[in-house]
């Protein structure tokens, strides 16, 4: 039964405030199917209530947790659009745009980080967050020319604003330098190798030469310093030099050593020993990110693939080892969550 400011239940009676210390409870406990129901309960049940802000923001919180990005996103454009003035409207759109993300819903999240910079109240952190998101979206969208110019936009915006404001966190713009990274590493990764050989030939050296831009880019990502995208980029460094090895011993053969089975075999015997190296800064580049990630007791899944990876290498640079090639590409980054330091994990009141 429900009267006026209060649910009546065989057992208790229960008003708004009650109900949200209640749903805040299960969601400081990590139980989001509880939290969510209360949350949902009392927007349903109290819709003049004070506290509709914040259990719309929580209760979006709580979805998330269950990974329903869905019916987050919905609670958080419902209190975005009822509460449009406010600073947790903001922090909202930001987490609408980043559910979207996990949706692969590049379009609307794009869009919604493209409305969110079009705000003049933002703070120099708030800005380069949304232009980063609009970016990684853009990538995703495979538009890669847009995202690169977005993405250099927000090292533009950071260096044209550092000394005037301290910045939350560099998550944003480590991210925006290993994008440009993954910009060249996608131009690399577009470019296959054809006979005859004097075409083969140009193509690899274009092939090359995006490696060692992506390469340059992805090295000044780990000198931004945050140990998240370092990792990352270490890890792709790594893959950079196992993918052109395996470019390169699955090139197409010219007829003549193709045909014959013992040729075939000198020439790979050959090719392989000229480009150890490569395996070998592999191994060193995997090395490394690894013990940077130990140092800054990082353990994420950018750590646990370049551990694996690593292992591979050390099998494959074996003497008793032969060639395969990777059974899996290089992992594309996951939608990003909110980074540490994100504002508006509201739960609030009482006070």
């Amino acid at each position: 039964m429900q009267l006026e400011g209060v649910i009546i239940t065989p057992q208790e009676v229960l008003d708004d405030a009650t109900l949200f210390q209640r749903a805040g409870d299960d969601l400081a406990q990590k139980r989001y199917a509880e939290a969510a129901r209360k949350y949902d309960t009392l927007l349903q049940s109290f819709p003049g209530s004070r506290l509709v802000l914040p259990a719309l923001y929580n209760a979006g919180l709580a979805y998330e947790g269950k990974d329903e990005y869905a019916t987050a996103a919905e609670r958080y454009r419902a209190l975005s659009e009822r509460f449009p003035d406010t600073k947790d409207a903001v922090d909202a759109r930001y987490k609408l745009g980043a559910c979207y993300a996990e949706l692969k819903n590049w379009p609307a999240s794009k869009e919604a980080y493209a409305r969110l910079y079009e705000r003049t109240d933002l703070s120099l952190s708030d800005r380069l967050e949304a232009l980063a998101r609009r970016g990684y979206a853009e990538f995703n969208l495979r538009d890669v020319d847009t995202a690169e110019r977005t993405f250099r936009q927000v090292l533009a915006l950071f260096h044209e604003h550092e000394t005037e404001e301290r910045l939350d966190t560099d998550f944003f713009v480590a991210m925006a330098q290993y994008h440009l990274g993954a910009v060249a590493q996608a131009r690399y990764d577009a470019i296959a190798l054809h006979l005859p050989e004097q075409k083969m030939a140009a193509e690899m050296e274009l092939k090359a030469g995006l490696l060692l831009d992506a390469q340059a880019k992805y090295i000044k990502t780990v000198r931004v310093g945050n140990a998240h995208w370092a990792a990352a980029a270490g890890f792709q460094i790594g893959a950079l030099y196992r993918s052109f090895y395996d470019v390169l011993v699955g090139a197409p053969m010219p007829d003549d050593i193709a045909r014959s089975a013992d040729l075939k075999q000198v020439y790979l015997d050959e090719l392989k020993k000229k480009i150890r190296p490569l395996l070998e800064k592999a191994v060193r580049t995997h090395e490394q990110t690894l013990l940077m990630a130990e140092r800054a007791g990082l353990d994420n899944d950018w750590v646990h693939r370049s551990s694996a990876e690593l292992e591979a290498l050390r099998r494959l640079l074996a003497p008793e080892a032969s060639w395969v090639p990777r059974a899996d590409p290089p992992p594309a980054p996951r939608p990003l969550p909110p980074p540490p330091g994100r504002k508006g994990d509201l739960v609030r009141p009482p006070g």
